[in-house]
């Protein structure tokens, strides 16, 4: 109508407006996203079929823009803000701490559960519970334990830069290097994925963690074998 023609005037004729691309079909996708909502579960809900929302994405069509009008102090004011906001919300030292101390406990009983699968294998007469617990009982079998870090990590936080306001939580917990006589055994070791180990958390983020699927298959990929990975955790 004339008032959609003013308003696109005003818009081009603006020297501090900018253009950004958007379109009409954000309406037509949105009242598809809320009439649809029952038939598109993302990743991460029981529904066997990842790819879910494809059928969502599908219905947006991506080669047609939409203009949005934004001035520069606008735009310098919403990134401001955003990048306030991650600062506030990112967290702490202590909070990273707890995480890799909650990935540690996972790792150790999942750990115990692959080493003793290898010893049974190996017809090995061993407790892999004893061994991790009871000092005496591993030195008496002659099994000797060292932990493995990557990257020279030492399951402390971090910082990328010494002034930093932002604290890393280390997403790998140790290794397990199991000798027994002439024999190595290294038991592959849990992992944080996800916002976390992208750096997209904050403090009140939840914790994903995948379970190594055994010591000569230890990569598992967590978006195809969620149940799996879930099916890791009950065990």
């Amino acid at each position: 109508d004339d008032n959609d023609n003013d308003n696109d005037d005003n818009i081009s004729n603006d020297p501090h407006s900018h253009q950004h691309s958007l379109s009409h079909h954000h309406h037509d996708a949105t009242s598809y996203l809320h009439s649809h909502t029952h038939t598109l579960d993302s990743y991460g809900s029981d529904n066997d079929d990842i790819n879910s929302d494809d059928a969502f994405y599908d219905e947006i069509d991506i080669a047609t823009p939409i203009t949005l009008s934004v001035t520069r102090p606008q735009m310098d004011a919403f990134h401001a803000h955003i990048y306030d906001y991650v600062d506030r919300t990112r967290a702490t030292r202590d909070h990273c701490r707890q995480r890799y101390h909650i990935l540690c406990l996972i790792n150790d009983i999942w750990q115990r559960i692959l080493m003793q699968r290898e010893f049974d294998k190996k017809k090995f007469a061993l407790d892999a519970n004893r061994i991790m617990t009871d000092a005496r009982y591993a030195q008496q079998h002659g099994v000797v334990i060292e932990e493995i870090y990557d990257d020279d990590a030492d399951g402390e936080p971090y910082q990328c830069q010494a002034d930093s306001v932002e604290w890393l939580t280390p997403c790998s917990s140790p290794r397990k290097k199991i000798t027994i006589g002439a024999y190595n055994l290294v038991i592959p070791s849990a992992s944080i994925f996800g916002s976390i180990r992208t750096r997209l958390d904050c403090l009140g983020s939840d914790m994903d963690i995948t379970l190594p699927h055994s010591v000569d298959n230890p990569v598992v990929d967590v978006f195809y074998n969620k149940h799996e990975q879930k099916g890791k955790l009950s065990e």
